[in-house]
């Protein structure tokens, strides 16, 4: 995409825009589902708690999926995963 002019920058600011929008939403729906369908582990601990905890999870998981996918499958391999991507 530099051949076309586009600042790695931009890139990877839009790529981690989207995600963490997506995140967000994600999060919020599993605090408010739990607490919809009153699990105790969603009923007995606070919603921010609850949701800054879902949040960094989901987004450390993301960031390591893509940090994972730029590397190529040879990494994950040699951690001891054993299912290459390519």
């Amino acid at each position: 995409m530099s051949t076309m002019g586009l600042y790695e920058s931009a890139y990877w600011l839009s790529w981690f825009t989207w995600e963490a929008l997506l995140t967000t939403l994600s999060a919020l729906f599993t605090v408010l589902f739990g607490m919809m369908f009153q699990f105790d582990f969603f009923l007995n601990n606070s919603f921010g708690i609850l949701f800054l905890l879902f949040f960094l999870f989901q987004l450390n998981m993301v960031s390591g999926k893509q940090c994972y996918m730029d590397t190529g499958a040879g990494v994950g391999v040699r951690l001891g995963c054993g299912c290459p991507i390519r």
